[in-house]
């Protein structure tokens, strides 16, 4: 009996062995997600010279609004008048 537990334990240990293994050493590979679309979509833009800003576009409720990183108090902020409702604007129900 204190054989056969030995080696279940040390096939076991080489199994979880082996797949720490593998995953270490696998191809790490990032899918697409085929059929949905994502909730948010972030891009960045260059609308001037020396000004870049943030476009966050909202699927679900078609929404856009663009956000400037500011130096001084580092953290982004919105910019003003630049919420765009893309239902009314190109006006699709």
């Amino acid at each position: 009996m204190g054989k056969t537990f030995a080696i279940f334990f040390l096939i076991f240990t080489a199994l979880i062995m082996a797949s720490v293994v593998v995953q270490l050493v696998g191809e790490r590979v990032a899918y697409a997600q085929s059929g949905r679309f994502a909730d948010y979509a972030m891009i960045p833009a260059s609308t001037a010279e020396d000004f870049d800003a943030i476009c966050i576009i909202d699927t679900v409720t078609q929404r856009m609004l663009f956000f400037q990183y500011d130096l001084n108090q580092k953290k982004l902020v919105v910019l003003k008048d630049s919420q765009a409702d893309l239902k009314k604007d190109f006006g699709r129900p």
